[in-house]
């Protein structure tokens, strides 16, 4: 049997490197936000947790099946967002899902889930280097109730080498993010 596995979606940040908010931007005919929440429900998880800023949060309409976080101090780093999600879990793992990897697959976040376990940290890699999202196990909460600064849970990741159980992709376009203008104009709106 498979762990209950939470996600948080981490959509608080200021998508400064863009120049545009990347939860309004079109792909496929949706936004980011949407795709992902659709990806995640497509997925199946246990749980749906959403971090965003009040200010973003306003001009969404969510399904019901998410809950919602309001982050009023990501400018903080996106570690705020991490503890604020973390403090919501109820699965015996957590995926934490960036906004803005629009090509992620649903058989690739099912494999994720399948390798969770509390004890473990499960991440895509591409030709041998680690790549968001990652799923953390529950023994790793407290740690990252702690975390600070910009860089969410890679400390945590890196202190545990023994957890790691990679996924290898061979397709590196499902992993790539949408970080500026030009890569949204050459990537996402293939």
């Amino acid at each position: 049997m498979f762990a209950k596995t939470s996600v948080v979606i981490m959509a608080s940040g200021y998508s400064r490197r863009m120049g545009h908010n990347k939860l309004f931007l079109q792909y496929h005919g949706r936004t980011f936000l949407m795709h992902t929440l659709d990806l995640v429900h497509q997925a199946a998880f246990n749980q749906i947790i959403l971090v965003i800023k009040p200010e973003d949060y306003q001009n969404c309409d969510l399904p019901s099946s998410v809950e919602v976080i309001l982050n009023s101090a990501s400018y903080l780093g996106q570690s705020v967002s991490v503890r604020l999600g973390t403090q919501s879990v109820t699965g015996d793992s957590c995926l934490y899902l960036p906004i803005d990897q629009p090509k992620l697959s649903v058989k690739l976040l099912k494999q994720m889930q399948q390798l969770a376990t509390p004890d473990r940290i499960v991440f895509p890699s591409f030709q041998g280097q680690a790549r968001a999202p990652v799923c953390f196990g529950s023994q790793f909460y407290s740690e990252l109730m702690q975390v600070t600064g910009k860089q969410g849970g890679r400390l945590v990741k890196q202190r545990h080498p023994e957890a790691w159980r990679p996924i290898e992709v061979v397709d590196f376009n499902q992993l790539q993010d949408i970080d500026n203008w030009a890569a949204y104009c050459q990537f996402a709106l293939k």
